[in-house]
């Protein structure tokens, strides 16, 4: 992990879930929310010589995606119970731990300070070595328990990183202390690791579980203008009914119909505030997404955020989504 210039620093707020999945993500992954209403998120990012450090707030969601290849990434949750990282249970005192490439289904199912690291698999392989620290198994997704109090304190200390940068931009350029960063998180990755309990891991759901969910969502998002129902889902994908809802109960939370619709909603909103000529109908948007009753779908929609459609027409015409940033050196992170 090497940090011979001064970091990187990143901090943005946005009112806007797409704006805010784009900037931590860039693509990777989509959010979609759980909770009505606007919402409201902002992150610190300290990027250390291509290790990435992130102090993150955002309300109740779900994350889908995949883990950016090349790198490992490292979930810390806020609170017991709060967090699904693919239909396990992070509490606070588990450290989430998934290699690049693999499925990233997370269910955030209230409101959140959390910290996630990103880490290129060479500086991660080579600070483990470092520290004489043997990897659990490093081909399957894991949620690792740590000894008591280990994880607040790894919590804390790389929260004090990205505090430090947020609150003292102007001395991120002094000589030497990127590279007395660099080598404070290292050690906190390290300490992590080595201080898990036991040579054990948590069972997690088997990679049907996860595969089932991500074919789903692909055939969904293929379909997702007009209404589809589990029978053919469950063709699609080769799967009966009560083992497709067995397996978005367990990832998501929530049966098949009513993630479909929270998707479906959601893209109704993207195109809403996509809608710049003044011309657009919300009537022709609600019905290119499969949403025929408009009166319910009226109901759905400012039942998850919080205003009406046209209000959301009206708002996107006249002010794109607020995305403010400050760099504190350098360009953006990617």
């Amino acid at each position: 992990m090497q940090a011979d210039t001064a970091p990187l620093v990143r901090f943005q707020a946005a009112d806007d879930m797409d704006a805010m999945a784009q900037a931590l993500t860039g693509g990777h992954a989509d959010f979609v929310p759980l909770r009505s209403g606007r919402f409201d998120g902002r992150f610190c990012e300290v990027n250390l010589g291509g290790t990435m450090i992130r102090h993150i707030l955002h309300g109740p969601m779900l994350m889908l995606g995949a883990v950016r290849a090349g790198h490992v990434s490292l979930q810390f949750a806020p609170r017991a119970q709060s967090l699904l990282l693919n239909g396990v249970p992070l509490t606070v005192s588990d450290l989430g731990y998934l290699r690049g490439g693999e499925d990233l289904q997370v269910r955030f199912a209230a409101p959140q300070e959390r910290v996630g690291i990103i880490i290129p698999d060479d500086a991660f392989d080579a600070a483990l070595e470092e520290h004489d620290v043997k990897a659990r198994s490093t081909t399957s997704r894991q949620v690792l328990p740590l000894r008591a109090g280990l994880a607040e304190r790894t919590r804390t200390g790389l929260i004090a990183i990205t505090d430090f940068a947020e609150r003292f931009p102007e001395h991120l350029a002094t000589p030497g202390l990127a590279a007395a960063l660099a080598e404070e998180c290292r050690r906190l990755i390290a300490g992590a690791f080595a201080a898990t309990d036991g040579p054990g891991q948590r069972p997690c759901l088997g990679p049907g579980v996860i595969d089932r969910v991500r074919r789903a969502d692909e055939f969904l998002r293929a379909n997702i203008a007009r209404p589809i129902y589990s029978d053919e889902i469950c063709a699609a994908i080769g799967v009966v009914p009560r083992t497709l809802h067995q397996s978005f109960i367990s990832v998501y939370g929530m049966a098949p119909a009513t993630y479909l619709k929270r998707r479906r909603l959601l893209l109704v909103r993207r195109a809403l505030m996509a809608a710049r000529d003044g011309r657009t109908l919300v009537k022709s948007i609600a019905l290119a997404h499969g949403f025929w009753h408009l009166g319910r779908f009226a109901r759905d929609y400012a039942a998850m955020f919080g205003e009406a459609p046209s209000v959301t027409l009206g708002r996107g015409a006249r002010h794109p989504p607020l995305v403010s940033a400050r760099l504190a050196t350098g360009g953006l992170c990617a």
